[in-house]
């Protein structure tokens, strides 16, 4: 009798056991369906709504479903504690649906980091955060899903570094306007020398044209009165390298233009009557020493000068320049005598202690006139 009484007691124990257990396996299973479809985006400004479904970061596991054409839920977790929390993370089926655990700033709701595996991890500060589970396949049936997070417990911040950058904004700001607060200061009591120059320079550009424009039309009168032959010599002293362009675009293209070993000449010849020769010399590297222009015709004529203006030594058919030093430009008008057809240019001086000379191919043509 005891035996058979033994017999019943572990046959009812073998049947309520596995009822036992699955009553505990479901105790924290909750069914999404319960409170609808959870959105398919993040929540904005104002924050996580009634629409969410908000669960806590303890241990659990959800039951979600999909429906015909729903593929993405958004569901929040509230994590609440002073340090960082390890929250675990699953989702089952695997291959079907991806979960993945979005941190985010607490004040604009951006996602600030995430974690995306089937079976991972993530630290997650104190707050509410997001929770996004999607579908990869079985689109226009329904899908059941179920995941299960795991509090794993405090970050370990023994030896941890945090960015505290943000703390030091205002003082970045401040030490910003405080240095550069003497530039401006600078900059202001000049402002009337910066406006003056560009005011200077519009005058001297007007003035430079003026100057040229008188010139030009000197050279074509071959005045011999000694106004005009000082009018001429001073505007010529006048011009200097910054005119360099302004003489190019006021006479046109020189007829002549040679540069050699970083020195620049150029000639020009007027039409009419006129026997002038605008000749002008830019060097832009090297000092020349003992440097002269020679005039010359290809026929073997002789080409004798008059006259050379601003006055300089000259000789038969050649004008001793003197030195020119670097980053320096001369311009000279040399009145010819005779009418030879054809008028060639010959420089030379002294380089580094070497002779130098060159010869323009072009030449001033009176063949036409």
């Amino acid at each position: 009798m005891r035996g058979y009484r033994a017999l019943l007691i572990s046959i009812a124990l073998v049947v309520i056991t596995p009822s036992l257990q699955s009553e505990e396996l479901e105790i924290n299973i909750v069914d999404l369906e319960e409170v609808g479809d959870s959105p398919n985006y993040l929540w904005g400004s104002s924050g996580a709504g009634p629409e969410w479904h908000r669960i806590s970061d303890s241990n659990g596991t959800y039951l979600g479903n999909f429906g015909l054409n729903d593929s993405i839920d958004i569901i929040a977790i509230n994590v609440s504690s002073d340090n960082w929390t390890v929250v675990g993370f699953s989702i089952k089926p695997e291959g079907n649906v991806t979960i993945s655990i979005q941190r985010l700033d607490q004040i604009n709701w951006a996602i600030v980091e995430f974690a995306n595996e089937s079976d991972g991890e993530i630290e997650l500060d104190d707050g509410i955060h997001a929770i996004r589970i999607e579908r990869l396949g079985g689109y226009g049936e329904e899908l059941e899903y179920r995941f299960t997070i795991s509090n794993r417990g405090l970050v370990d911040v023994e030896g941890r570094f945090v960015d505290l950058a943000w703390r030091f904004m205002p003082f970045y700001i401040f030490a910003g306007v405080f240095l550069i607060s003497p530039l401006i200061l600078v900059l202001w009591w000049n402002r009337h020398n910066f406006i003056g120059n560009s005011k200077k320079s519009l005058i001297i550009d007007e003035h430079e044209k003026g100057t040229l424009i008188k010139l030009k039309m000197r050279f074509v009168d071959e005045s011999d009165s000694s106004e005009d032959q000082d009018k001429i010599r001073s505007s010529l002293k006048v011009l200097s390298e910054e005119s360099w362009e302004s003489v190019i675009m006021e006479f046109g293209d020189p007829e002549v233009r040679h540069l050699t070993d970083g020195l620049e000449v150029c000639a020009w010849r007027f039409k009419g009557r006129s026997r002038s020769v605008l000749v002008g010399i830019k060097n832009q590297t090297e000092e020349w020493k003992m440097a002269a222009i020679r005039f010359f015709s290809p026929l073997g004529r002789d080409i004798p000068i008059e006259s050379v203006e601003p006055k300089m030594m000259f000789q038969g058919d050649e004008v001793f320049i003197g030195d020119l030093k670097e980053h320096t430009t001369v311009f000279l008008r040399v009145m010819i005598s005779g009418a030879p057809s054809n008028i060639n240019i010959h420089i030379s001086g002294m380089v580094g202690g070497n002779p130098v000379a060159a010869t323009p191919r072009n030449s001033l043509s009176y063949e036409s006139e």
